[in-house]
């Protein structure tokens, strides 16, 4: 299964973040960074639905917020797995890279 990752491009960059509600202390946004010092919100309220229980809320909003490191994990081991895959159907020994 390969994913299209074309259809990611000119995301922002991460790292991504999340903020709490002050109040209630459930997530409320996530947010990314345009450079080193402007914060940008990248979409407030998202997984804050009251009817959720605060912990799944909270597990959400981290996932979200992982966003851009999965994407680059996930294209990580693609490239792993096509140049494994070369090499057992080359009959060639798989240098792990190590």
């Amino acid at each position: 299964m390969s994913i299209d990752y074309d259809k990611f491009e000119g995301h922002t960059p991460g790292p991504w973040d999340f903020t709490r509600n002050s109040t209630s202390k459930r997530p409320c946004g996530i947010y990314g960074y345009e450079d080193e010092e402007q914060e940008i919100e990248l979409c407030h309220h998202a997984v804050m639905v009251p009817e959720w229980p605060f912990e799944e809320q909270v597990a959400n909003t981290r996932l979200i917020a992982a966003a851009p490191e999965l994407l680059a994990r996930c294209r990580e081991l693609e490239a792993e797995n096509n140049r494994l895959r070369e090499a057992i159907l080359s009959g060639e020994e798989a240098d792990d890279g190590r």
